[in-house]
């Protein structure tokens, strides 16, 4: 039976074979993704909450803040969301091809 690539099967079976072709490039992309989403939100809340209960100067300034403005954690996180994308969606191609061949 032919699956249609519309249908949640299909892409549960890609899934499964991504996860079991290659676990260590799964678990990469995966975790490329978390980070990345949670770098960038808790950067968005640390940039809001400092403009909105603002310190009083000098206060909760580190040397790490100083060097690397929190701007640029976004920035980073966003660069590890988009890494992990590009690192899914070329791990996907040939897993799709492997669910199509086995599922005719």
């Amino acid at each position: 039976m032919k699956l249609d690539t519309d249908s949640p099967e299909f892409w549960n079976r890609v899934e499964r074979e991504m996860r079991n072709t290659d676990p260590n490039a799964f678990v990469l992309f995966n975790l490329l993704l978390k980070a990345g989403i949670y770098l960038a939100l808790f950067t968005a809340a640390y940039l809001v909450l400092y403009n909105v209960l603002e310190p009083p100067r000098g206060f909760f300034v580190t040397p790490f803040e100083i060097a690397v403005h929190p701007f640029f954690w976004g920035i980073f996180g966003v660069i590890l969301i988009v890494t992990g994308a590009i690192l899914r969606y070329r791990a996907m191609g040939p897993a799709m091809e492997r669910v199509r061949a086995k599922s005719y």
